[in-house]
Parts: structure tokens; sequence; C-alpha cells
């Protein structure tokens, strides 16, 4: 046990530093996760909406192409 608890207490003194002194808490460490987590989430619903209207205006096409397709054959008698 004496060896585990040098080890112990070395492992406390180095978590505050070479110099002895606890390291300056990171800026906006714990809000900058949360932060980037609510931007991911916004991105990701505006990336679905954006996904749905990519889609609807890709059928809206197809379908345009195709009545002129129609028209065009009916034109030339094809």
């Amino acid at each position: 046990t004496g060896a585990t608890g040098a080890q112990g207490v070395a492992g406390i003194n180095g978590r505050d530093g070479a110099n002895g002194k606890d390291g300056k808490d990171g800026k906006n460490g714990m809000t900058t996760t949360v932060t980037r987590t609510q931007v991911d989430t916004a991105t990701q619903a505006k990336v679905a909406t954006n996904s749905q209207a990519v889609m609807a205006e890709a059928q809206e096409l197809q379908a345009t192409k195709q009545t002129l397709q129609a028209l065009n054959m009916n034109r030339h008698g094809f």
C-alpha cells in the first residue's frame, strides 16, 4: 500500500502541472461543446428540410420533363 499511496500522491501532484499551479479553465469549454451540439442539431434540421425541398423540386422537374417529352413526341408525330 505504501507504493500505491505514493503513486496516488504523485498522480494528484502531477495534475497540478509542472509549476505546482492549477491550469486555467478552458475558454468556454463546456459552453463550446453544448453550443456545437446545438448548432449541429440546427444544421441537421436545416439539411433535412433542404433535402426534402430538393427532392420535391427534382420530382417536379422530372414531371415537367416527361410532359415536355410527351408534347414533343405528339408535335412531331412519333
